[in-house]
This record gives C-alpha cells, sequence and structure tokens, in this order.
C-alpha cells in the first residue's frame, strides 16, 4: 500500500480524529471568551447582591418611622368608616322622615283634590238646576204665548 492511501477504515478514524481534533481547538478558544462571560457576570451578581442588601437595610431602618405612618392610616380608615356607618345611619333616619312628610302631603293631596271633587260636582249640580229651571221657566212663556195665542 501507498503511504497516504490506507484502507477505508483508518481513512474514517483519521477524519474522526481530525474532526475530533478541530472541535478541541475550537472548544479551547472558546473558553477564555466563556471565562469572561463567567466573570463579568459573576460581577453584576455581586453588584446586585449589594445593592439588594443596601435596600433592605435601607427598609429597615426606615421601619420604626414608617410603623407610625400606618397606624395613622390605620386610625383614620377606622374614623371614616365609622364616618360612613354614621352617616348611613343619618341618611335612613333622613330617608324614613322623607318617606313620614311625603306620606303626610300626600294625604293632604287625596283631601285637597276630594274638595276640589266635591266643590266642582256642586257648581255642576248647581248648573244642571239652574238650567232645568231656565228650560222649565223657558216652556212655561212658551205655554202662555200658545195659550194666548
Amino acid at each position: 500500500m501507498h503511504p497516504g492511501f490506507g484502507s477505508p477504515c483508518e481513512n474514517r478514524e483519521r477524519s474522526r480524529v481530525i474532526n475530533g481534533q478541530t472541535s478541541i481547538e475550537e472548544l479551547q478558544a472558546l473558553s477564555p471568551k466563556q471565562q469572561k462571560e463567567v466573570s463579568m457576570l459573576n460581577a453584576r451578581l455581586a453588584a446586585a447582591e449589594s445593592m439588594t442588601h443596601d435596600v433592605i437595610g435601607d427598609l429597615l431602618a426606615m421601619q420604626p418611622a414608617r410603623g407610625s405612618e400606618v397606624e395613622e392610616a390605620q386610625k383614620q380608615t377606622k374614623e371614616s368608616i365609622a364616618g360612613a356607618r354614621n352617616y348611613e345611619f343619618e341618611e335612613a333616619n333622613d330617608t324614613s322622615d322623607l318617606l313620614e312628610e311625603r306620606q303626610r302631603w300626600r294625604g293632604k293631596m287625596d283631601e285637597t283634590v276630594k274638595k276640589q271633587f266635591e266643590s266642582q260636582n256642586s257648581q255642576l249640580r248647581v248648573q244642571y238646576k239652574m238650567k232645568g229651571r231656565r228650560k222649565t221657566a223657558s216652556q212655561g212663556m212658551v205655554m202662555r204665548n200658545l195659550a194666548r195665542g
């Protein structure tokens, strides 16, 4: 056999070895870049942890001051709820008073309407009687005129 020409199995093995070596070289070239990225990410993480620690410290320092604000807010909320309940009670009383007054006015209006009806009825009776008397008087005059004539 010639040097450079080997069996197909040897050629496959060589190509696998060459491919493997190429992959190793590529990975070795990428390794420093990835290590840099890992270092940068670790630095960012450390900075974020430091900021978180600072924020937690600030919040804990503010907690006593916030406690009195929370108590004041709770007190105001309780007062406003009590005020709302009192308003609802007063509103209910006002509503019942208004309903009673409405009933009184309705009764007065009913009486007024009844009186107006009676008054109009009386006027119509009087007008009817007057009309009847006029008719009777008119008929009497006609009869007298006929009797004369």
